[in-house]
């Protein structure tokens, strides 16, 4: 009974944010709350359309503007693909597939690999960090060096997800993405 009254004492008070392996949302952000995933982002960011190359939508958050015409700070998250009815080596070999195939990229696009781990997020079966330098064409036409940080998941049911935040060199703290991947989760089933 007093679990249901400080549960409910909380929830009131703002304090309480989805289940217990939810982190509490950062003051000045908001929690995007999908089918598979979720994760805090900054409030004032604004969603844009964007569709993968099989049509399938995406998330795509971008910060305000910068001086240099580069976004404060962006999150995409993508690369959701339907579980298979096959077993989970086969998963595995599409994960590690997709892991190569974003090192190979970087080789042809020159974004220098800075880090390529392999890292915990809670509630995946099995997760993947890369941490990369490289450079981003703006809108005024020039060039700005982003920072970026790709983390790959595979769930349990073989849903693979990628969130891919970025920001000007530098400025990623700033930006909240520190606080962005913190708050990144796999929902469990």
């Amino acid at each position: 009974m007093i679990a249901a009254v400080l549960a409910a004492v909380l929830a009131a008070a703002g304090c309480a944010d989805g289940d217990a392996d939810t982190p509490p949302t950062p003051a000045g952000f908001v929690r995007y709350d999908g089918p598979v995933y979720s994760f805090a982002h900054p409030a004032d960011w604004t969603r844009k359309p964007r569709r993968n190359v099989r049509g399938e939508p995406e998330i795509w958050l971008v910060g305000p503007p910068t001086a240099s015409g580069a976004p404060q700070g962006e999150v995409l998250v993508g690369g959701q693909s339907e579980a298979r009815p096959y077993g989970s080596q086969a998963q595995r070999r599409r994960f590690e597939l997709q892991l190569g195939e974003y090192r190979a990229a970087s080789l042809l696009t020159e974004r220098r690999i800075r880090m390529d781990r392999s890292t915990k997020v809670p509630g995946a079966e099995v997760a993947h960090r890369f941490e990369a330098v490289g450079e981003m064409s703006t809108n005024p036409g020039r060039s700005v060096r982003m920072e970026v940080i790709d983390l790959y998941a595979l769930t349990e049911d073989g849903v693979m997800v990628n969130i891919a935040v970025r920001a000007p060199e530098g400025g990623g703290e700033a930006a909240g993405l520190p606080e962005v991947l913190e708050s990144f989760r796999i929902k469990e089933k």
